[in-house]
């Protein structure tokens, strides 16, 4: 279906003109699981060749989470919006909060934008979601992640949050 219209330059023929817009429900196997997703691609009416569709790169990027959220849903694991949405909650980085689980430095920012979590990991993240307890402790064994005054801000945040849901977690 097309979805709009954008004035752009045509990796087709190589003018600058009025392309289409189109979105479509797409098949891909990802990690070896068949996914329907949709797709979003750039289509050239003015194109010399049979095959008149392309992807642009924000297109690629946005057509790759749709893919990995779709076996997210699949799978029962944590779509990329609610992994930012439990980080963004917190207030931490994606970096910060991968340091503090323990994990490389940049794998949150990985889920949030190209890589499908490992089922161990998801459950880390749910428990964050779940148990603020969860995340205290794990933060009172990490040393110099965060500022003093951050630290203080989230420590705050979660024994308010520990103590309303009344969850209180022991590893």
């Amino acid at each position: 279906m097309i979805i709009g219209t954008q004035k752009t330059q045509c990796a087709l023929c190589g003018k600058t003109h009025l392309l289409q817009i189109v979105r479509e429900r797409k098949s891909i196997q990802y990690k070896n699981q068949e996914v329907n997703y949709w797709a979003t691609f750039y289509k050239c009416l003015n194109s010399p060749v049979d095959d008149n569709e392309f992807i642009g790169i924000n297109q690629e990027k946005s057509n790759a989470l749709n893919i990995i959220n779709e076996y997210r849903k699949n799978n029962n694991l944590l779509t990329s919006d609610k992994i930012i949405e439990i980080r963004e909650h917190y207030g931490l980085t994606a970096s910060e909060l991968s340091r503090i689980l323990g994990w490389n430095s940049n794998l949150i920012d990985l889920y949030e934008t190209v890589l499908a979590q490992e089922r161990e990991n998801d459950h880390i993240l749910m428990k964050i979601k779940d148990s603020p307890s969860f995340l205290y402790h794990r933060l009172k064994r990490t040393k110099n992640i965060l500022n003093q005054n951050k630290l203080t801000q989230l420590n705050l945040l979660l024994l308010k949050e520990i103590k309303e849901k009344k969850d209180y977690f022991e590893d």
